[in-house]
């Protein structure tokens, strides 16, 4: 038992040993919790507007009802507009639920609509449209008959801010990717030549240990332990940066796109998805070491 005590203990200097100057280390550190911020700000910010892009575009048409049109009529109206080309959802609003959804869009201003007659908000159909069929939509026939149908007072149409944030979307993931991926490449460049730094400074001692017949597991796993562990704490580091920022932004923004984000609030990584990226941060540790001892090698 004494023996193995020494033996992990033994291990473990080694694996300290294994670190460049506390210097290197912080600096290290430091640049790789700065890729964390930048990458997972990257993805947030995508998600913030596919959120908001989503929000805007759930009813690209919608149809102002006259003040004198029933509940039922309007319903009726729905199963009509449920049946044209292209429609994905149909929502009928009655003035208690726009006045519900002004309510909760004002937030801790709510107040203002108190005196607010339910009367003054006019009922409205919501129309949910398939991608791609706006602007078809709007040249269709269907939609001539329907401004002239008994009962709609006014139809506002949001194909073209569909399409346009549709592309903002799909242009903003791409980018997204992109910068994601930047970021694990000079993450990885990084990583791989401070790894190799370590190694040729501990050349010597790495050449006894495999002249008296060490393994490669027994020479190369300290130095993989203390590249993973200098990414995890850097990732948490990261992690911890990002998350101020991010509530930074949410109370300065979240205000004033309250209206926006009624049914799809914006969201920090959840629990998962942090421990994921900490793995995931151990394991480009772990492999830009391996690669530094492969190239090493391949050098002496």
């Amino acid at each position: 038992m004494p023996l193995r005590i020494f033996s992990l203990g033994h291990f473990l200097a080694r694996s300290l040993r294994a670190r460049r100057s506390w210097s290197a280390e912080v600096v290290l550190c430091a640049m790789v919790a700065l890729g964390i911020v930048l990458g997972g700000a990257a993805i947030l910010g995508a998600d913030a507007v596919r959120r908001l892009s989503h929000q805007l575009t759930d009813a690209p048409i919608t149809l102002y009802l006259k003040e004198n049109v029933s509940l039922t009529q309007a319903r009726k109206l729905a199963d009509v507009v449920k049946r044209m080309p292209g429609v994905v959802s149909v929502d009928v609003l009655t003035p208690q639920k726009a006045r519900e959804r002004l309510r909760y869009s004002l937030g801790s201003r709510s107040a203002l609509i108190d005196g607010v007659e339910e009367s003054l908000l006019p009922m409205s159909i919501e129309v949910g449209l398939a991608p791609g069929v706006a602007e078809v939509l709007r040249l269709h026939p269907s939609f001539d008959r329907l401004r002239s149908a008994p009962g709609v007072q006014e139809i506002e149409f949001g194909g073209g801010l569909y399409e346009e944030l549709s592309a903002l979307t799909a242009a903003t993931d791409k980018g997204c990717a992109a910068v994601a991926a930047v970021v694990v490449l000079l993450l990885g460049l990084l990583l791989t030549a401070h790894a190799r730094l370590a190694v040729t400074d501990r050349q010597a001692e790495i050449a006894i240990y495999r002249l008296v017949g060490a393994s490669r597991s027994f020479v190369e796993l300290p130095f993989l332990i203390a590249s993973a562990l200098s990414c995890l704490c850097a990732a948490a580091l990261g992690l911890g940066l990002l998350y101020a920022l991010y509530d930074t932004a949410c109370h300065r923004l979240e205000p004033r796109l309250a209206p926006l984000l009624v049914h799809s609030p914006l969201h920090f990584f959840s629990l998962t998805q942090m421990v994921a990226l900490l793995l995931g941060a151990m394991a480009l540790g772990a492999v830009a070491c391996k690669t530094a001892f492969w190239q090493s090698e391949r050098a002496w």
